[in-house]
């Protein structure tokens, strides 16, 4: 694997974009297959959808970004606690996990279904 498709990988997890009228989240990133797994509603059910690497970053360069989960306030919300790892929202800490890879990928998903539920209520 190259650094610059690692690099690019880290940088694209967790990032939001818009296909047509549909939200959609690059839930992980196998940056040795060259492929993304991007989660989006359609008809009101979440589906998983393969994408390679260039075509999301080719959309994320499209301009939408909604989120800062690669920012340095992201990474502060995953914690360690006694029990596993976790990640503050409003409501409160959310977990247990196992690692914080999983604690990351979770607040990912909270976030953009937070977003989903925020968008329809307009």
């Amino acid at each position: 694997m190259t650094p610059n498709i690692s690099a690019t990988a880290n940088r694209i997890e967790g990032r939001l974009f818009s296909e047509g009228n549909r939200l959609c989240m690059v839930v992980h990133v196998d940056s040795e297959g060259g492929v993304a797994q991007v989660s989006s509603r359609v008809n009101g059910k979440r589906q998983l959808l393969p994408m390679s690497i260039a075509e999301v970053t080719d959309r994320l360069a499209a301009g939408l970004q909604l989120d800062a989960l690669g920012a340095a306030e992201a990474a502060s919300r995953i914690v360690e606690k006694a029990d596993g790892w976790f990640f503050q929202a409003r409501e409160g800490h959310k977990g247990p996990y196992p690692t914080s890879l999983e604690a990351k990928r979770a607040l990912s998903k909270h976030i953009a279904d937070a977003q989903l539920t925020n968008n329809k209520a307009r």
